[in-house]
């Protein structure tokens, strides 16, 4: 189990979470397994997660199981293998990681985490007893909650407020955007390598 840090009610979190947006000048939404509610649809979900993101400037990494929200604006498209580029996991840095869902199963989400230690980490789930959903130990503020009623509370916060909020990691979106353009072209000379000449590693350059 997590040794947990301070875990905060929904309601005061709103507003602490909403804080660091405000401050932060590089910050990042990633998304992980997100569990629904009853009632609650994973496209309704994805829906919510992209117009708190839109609202406050934030780009989105969504892992490989936060499911329709990879589509959602303005998730990052091939997040992943940007990441797998130097210049651009060691140029992310941000100062705000808000993760909504856990657990992150890429390798690149977490490494992002992990190597900015200075970055605050918002970890919001409900969180499961002896569920291991910080293993890095790097989470700063946990928030036991619903990710959809927290991202619904937040935003309305965030816009009746009338907060103010960008991230100047925001253009990776368009960076996404041109990997995906070029994706076609990428696949067909990996294809056109084989598999033993290095047509996978040319996916993942």
């Amino acid at each position: 189990q997590d040794s947990h840090n301070p875990v905060a009610t929904s309601e005061l979190a709103v507003m602490e979470v909403a804080d660091l947006i405000v401050r932060s000048r590089r910050g990042i939404i990633v998304a992980g397994n997100l569990r629904t509610r009853p009632g609650t649809s994973p496209e309704t979900l994805a829906s919510a997660i992209s117009h708190l993101a839109q609202s406050v400037g934030f780009p989105i990494f969504a892992g490989v199981q936060s499911g329709p929200l990879r589509a959602e604006i303005p998730a990052i498209p091939y997040a992943e293998h940007l990441l797998k580029n130097r210049l651009v996991s060691d140029g992310v840095r941000p100062d705000l990681v808000l993760q909504l869902g856990a657990p992150l199963v890429s390798t690149e989400l977490p490494a992002v985490i992990k190597n900015n230690p200075d970055a605050r980490h918002v970890l919001v789930q409900d969180l499961y007893p002896h569920e291991r959903a910080d293993p890095d130990q790097t989470v700063t503020l946990r928030v036991n909650s619903d990710v959809g009623s927290f991202v619904r509370d937040l935003t309305d916060h965030i816009e009746m407020s009338g907060m103010s909020a960008s991230s100047e990691l925001a253009p990776l979106v368009y960076l996404g955007r041109e990997l995906g353009a070029g994706m076609p072209s990428i696949i067909s000379e990996a294809s056109s390598r084989g598999g033993e000449d290095g047509g996978e590693d040319a996916l993942t350059e």
